[in-house]
């Protein structure tokens, strides 16, 4: 294992530091050293998630690179399922463990990070309706400008979180899900408002939610929102034609158990089946505009989603009521 190999790589680096004459001695290595020995205990306990932290401080905390401690991080990494922000250090500490002829642990570190690159999860992002001066997205410490975007940048899997920001513009968080294992997941710039207030997309501080992939999903703009009361309507309409249909056929029924002996063509009065023919035409008629509805809205979603719902945010509520065997049906918005 790493860990056996390394574990007291930063330690050695500290003992070398007390080598030297007291006052030369950096005052940040005393502390490197008490919070690598807590993350090593933690690690050897088999408690990962809280020895990784302990790690990464204790590098950051050493006067000099660690190369053992990074080593031992970099495991670290691996078992709390974050192989790139493993593969980074492995690919940190190769080429400078062979400067410093340190080649056992350059091999270490270069087949390692050849063994994880290949299985890695990456996200590109992608412009979105519009690409305003300067337009960069911050992930962690990372900063990526917007003439790099054209290459995949890998990303720990689970929920990762970017901050797109541009001159000018408020600046935007959009969360997506990274999955496991070698893929490409597409973050797609959100359109942001500008920060002297006028209105340009999503109000400042918003954060965008995207699952599995998908591009920037926010609240349904206008047009949505007409959409779902367009549709509200429509399945209000189909409602009321089943109850006005089912009407039609008890009336139906009655007409030709009272009016008619044992066939239409022995009916003593038609008026009965009549007035069920007709309120099975207007039933019909109901229904068709309906569906009609119904293919509005899809319509109107579909413009609105791929619009980016750029419009104002306001969310739709609705309360449909809609029996059979009723004609009527409630409908309630709220914004």
């Amino acid at each position: 294992m790493v860990v056996v190999r390394f574990r007291f790589g930063l330690a050695l680096s500290i003992v070398l530091v007390w080598a030297t004459p007291a006052l030369a001695q950096p005052s940040g290595d005393a502390a490197a050293e008490a919070v690598f020995e807590q993350g090593l205990a933690k690690f050897d306990a088999g408690d990962f998630h809280a020895a990784c932290p302990l790690l990464a401080r204790a590098v950051e905390l050493s006067s000099t690179e660690p190369l053992g401690g990074m080593l031992t991080l970099a495991e670290c990494y691996e078992r709390i399922d974050r192989p790139v922000s493993a593969w980074a250090l492995y690919k940190r500490v190769a080429p400078r463990a062979r400067a410093a002829n340190q080649i056992e642990r350059a091999d270490t570190a270069q087949r390692a990070a050849d063994r994880l690159e290949p299985t890695l999860p990456k996200v590109r992002f992608r412009p979105g309706p519009e690409t305003p001066p300067g337009l960069k997205v911050r992930h962690g410490s990372e900063t990526i400008p917007f003439d790099v975007w054209d290459i995949a940048v890998p990303v720990d899997p689970g929920v990762a979180s970017f901050t797109f920001e541009a001159e000018g513009r408020a600046p935007r968080i959009v969360t997506i899900e990274v999955p496991r294992g070698p893929s490409e997941t597409p973050v797609v710039a959100p359109v942001l408002r500008s920060s002297s207030g006028e209105r340009n997309g999503s109000p400042p501080g918003e954060k965008a939610v995207v699952r599995g992939g998908s591009d920037d999903a926010g609240p349904l703009g206008p047009v949505g929102i007409a959409g779902i009361v367009v549709g509200a309507v429509g399945v209000v309409g189909l409602g009321a034609s089943l109850g006005v249909i089912l009407d039609a056929k008890s009336k139906w029924d009655d007409a030709l158990a009272h009016d008619c002996a044992d066939a239409l063509t022995e009916c003593s009065t038609l008026d009965g089946l009549e007035d069920a023919r007709s309120q099975g035409d207007i039933a019909t008629g109901i229904f068709a505009a309906g569906a009609g509805l119904a293919a509005i809205v899809a319509g109107l979603l579909i413009y609105d989603l791929v619009d980016g719902g750029g419009g104002s945010k306001e969310s739709a509520r609705l309360n449909v009521v809609a029996a059979p065997g009723v004609a009527s049906a409630s409908v309630t918005v709220r914004f």
